[in-house]
């Protein structure tokens, strides 16, 4: 499990709005609040929970397996 914690602005759980695109976390709030956070490969970001205590945003994602790299077909061109 990645658990990470980052203050936010106290606010509604309405006012603050936390989305996921690939592995980028981002969020944003009231008064001009955002931060983006970069979480790595390993991340199930399919399954990332966001819990919100008063003025701490708790973030939790399961590890799932590393991307496994796979063997590219190489055309040459002549």
């Amino acid at each position: 499990m990645i658990v990470v914690t980052l203050r936010v602005p106290r606010t509604e759980r309405d006012e603050l709005a936390v989305s996921v695109r690939d592995h980028t976390v981002t969020v944003t709030g009231s008064r001009g609040f955002a931060r983006e956070l970069t979480l790595s490969p390993e991340a199930d970001t399919e399954r990332l929970h966001a819990l919100l205590y008063h003025e701490i945003l708790e973030l939790r994602v399961p590890r799932g397996p590393l991307p496994v790299a796979r063997p590219v077909t190489l055309d040459v061109l002549r």
